[in-house]
């Protein structure tokens, strides 16, 4: 079997730490708005929250760090 060549695979995006951060913070908070995330509700493990939101712990780290800043 051999590997596609890159152009092959067509332009590809690499995900932005930053920007995965931004979007778990957008979706916990939206949750809690919404009232489907209770505030003072304790969230999943790092590595529950990674699993489902497929990033690594350093995004989630950073994303429960500004979510913990917004109060």
């Amino acid at each position: 079997m051999t590997t596609p060549a890159a152009g092959q695979l067509g332009a590809r995006r690499p995900k932005r730490a930053a920007r995965l951060s931004a979007d778990v913070v957008s979706d916990v908070v939206d949750r809690i708005v919404r009232g489907a995330l209770a505030v003072g509700t304790t969230l999943p493990n790092e590595a529950g929250l990674c699993e489902y939101y497929d990033v690594s712990r350093p995004v989630i780290r950073e994303a429960l760090k500004v979510v913990e800043q917004k109060g």
